[in-house]
């Protein structure tokens, strides 16, 4: 009987440890290992994802530099075509498309005689409308714009005078033998101050000028005195007077201001040159160019 209730008590202790075990009754003891190794796999694929974020952002910040780089590169050429597109039509714009001084004073002498050429052209066009008085009465627009394109043709050459003073002193450092240079740029005192300024001159405010008064202020305007009432003759006569004198004013001062700009220059690069080619001629040389071809482009904005 005993017995019996032993073997009993013993199979019940068996039964229920077994159902512990069953149940997880031992999961004390495996938790934490379980719990150690899920954290070392958070860890790792959190580590995982930071480096490949991190290698996102370094190649992310070459590729700005390059497109920067690139950017930086691009500049300098659209800059370089832009300032050769402002210069003056005509000009030389490579200093080996000549290989003397008598080859700038060519292509020089011949931008001045186009020009004028072309003036002249449109004088006689205008001459050819306006015959008579009645003619300028009706087509008075038509002096108006042509003293425009008088005093717009003189401001054009007299920067175009001053563009050729730094063609020929490129080419005289470039070219000549240092110790030579200073006596050299006289060149430009001859060619440009006391050649091509004189010729505008003489083109514009001693020629086109006189004539345009000849023909409409002391022809036309003067053969209307018996067609026209006085009180109409006497404003358009006033006013055509006014003009021709405003257009001539004008004509003068640019000349002016362009024979002193051209003395100045000649001038300081004497001084920059006094000892031989330095960087310094060549940064006045730059620096005057660079203010005639913005005022050229200004002009041809109007």
């Amino acid at each position: 009987m005993k017995r019996k209730q032993m073997m009993s008590l013993l199979l019940a202790g068996v039964l229920s440890a077994s159902m512990l075990v069953g149940c997880g009754g031992g999961s004390n003891i495996s938790i934490p290992s379980l719990q150690k190794e899920s954290s070392e796999k958070e860890d790792t694929e959190e580590k995982e994802e930071k480096e490949e974020k991190e290698k996102k952002e370094q190649e992310e910040v070459k590729t700005e530099e390059v497109t920067k780089e690139e950017e930086i590169i691009v500049e300098p050429e659209e800059e370089k075509s832009e300032t050769d597109d402002e210069k003056p039509s005509g000009t030389v714009k490579d200093l080996s498309e000549v290989s003397s001084y008598e080859d700038i004073k060519v292509i020089v002498d011949n931008d001045i005689a186009l020009t004028m050429e072309a003036l002249y052209a449109d004088f006689e066009e205008i001459k050819g409308i306006i015959p008579d008085y009645k003619s300028y009465i009706a087509h008075k627009d038509l002096v108006d714009a042509f003293y425009k394109e008088i005093t717009d043709t003189n401001k054009l050459l007299c920067l175009k005078a001053e563009y050729y003073a730094t063609i020929y002193a490129r080419f005289v450092l470039a070219n000549e033998k240092s110790d030579d240079v200073y006596d050299k740029i006289d060149i430009i005192y001859d060619d440009i101050y006391d050649g091509v300024i004189d010729d505008i001159y003489d083109e514009i405010y001693g020629g086109i000028i006189d004539e345009v008064y000849d023909y409409f202020y002391d022809g036309v305007i003067d053969d209307g005195y018996d067609l026209a009432n006085y009180s109409e003759w006497f404003e358009s006569s006033t006013e055509e007077y006014g003009n021709w004198m405003s257009a001539g004013t004008k004509v003068y001062s640019d000349w002016m201001a362009a024979g002193s700009e051209v003395y100045s220059f000649w001038m300081s690069l004497g001084t920059s040159t006094f000892m031989g080619v330095s960087d310094s001629a060549w940064d006045t040389i730059d620096k005057f160019e660079k203010d005639v071809l913005e005022e050229i482009k200004e002009l041809s904005e109007e």
